[in-house]
């Protein structure tokens, strides 16, 4: 999920308010920001794109304007843009900035320093979203739901047995089956 949480971050990273040097332009769903950097000694024009889906957004990496071939941003080729881009500009988020062969993409970084999130969490019509508050249930939305107090789950032999109680007539229509 680095990948993701690295994608996201470099797309924000590369905002032309941040970033002077930046292009952004919009096609689509799409928004593509361009930026020429100098990636292991020779000048290169690194473009990230976020795409927009119903659900997610998806970030593709390209190099020297070729938007027709994305860069995977675990490859040889993706790591040296990554290590380039924030060896720049934010040379606190990298731990080793010389490429390895054999090593993965988290080991270059202090990931816990990267801001983001390894998960998106987007909402149709109002785009990417904050989780919400830890201890809050997903369902609590929803019509009907109920969430138990602490004295509820105290007695919960006893809210088994007004279960039981209330639905006397139908446990014992199945028995009936059940032993047919």
């Amino acid at each position: 999920m680095f990948v993701l949480k690295i994608a996201q971050n470099l797309f924000e990273e590369c905002s032309p308010e941040k970033i002077s040097d930046v292009t952004e332009t919009r096609k689509e769903d799409s928004v593509f920001r361009t930026l020429s950097m100098d990636i292991s000694g020779v000048k290169r024009v690194m473009t990230v794109e976020q795409r927009q889906y119903p659900f997610f957004y998806k970030y593709e990496l390209y190099l020297d304007e070729k938007l027709d071939q994305p860069i995977d941003f675990k490859s040889k080729e993706g790591i040296l843009v990554l290590l380039g881009f924030y060896s720049t500009y934010h040379p606190d988020y990298v731990k080793c900035n010389k490429y390895e062969e054999g090593k993965s993409l988290p080991d270059y970084f202090y990931t816990e320093k990267i801001p983001g999130e390894a998960m998106q969490h987007f909402v149709p019509g109002k785009g990417a979203v904050k989780k919400e508050e830890p201890g809050k249930p997903a369902m609590s939305h929803l019509e009907g739901y109920h969430e138990f107090t602490e004295e509820e789950k105290q007695d919960i032999g006893g809210q088994l047995d007004a279960l039981k109680s209330q639905f006397a007539d139908q446990l014992k229509e199945l028995e009936g089956l059940l032993k047919k």
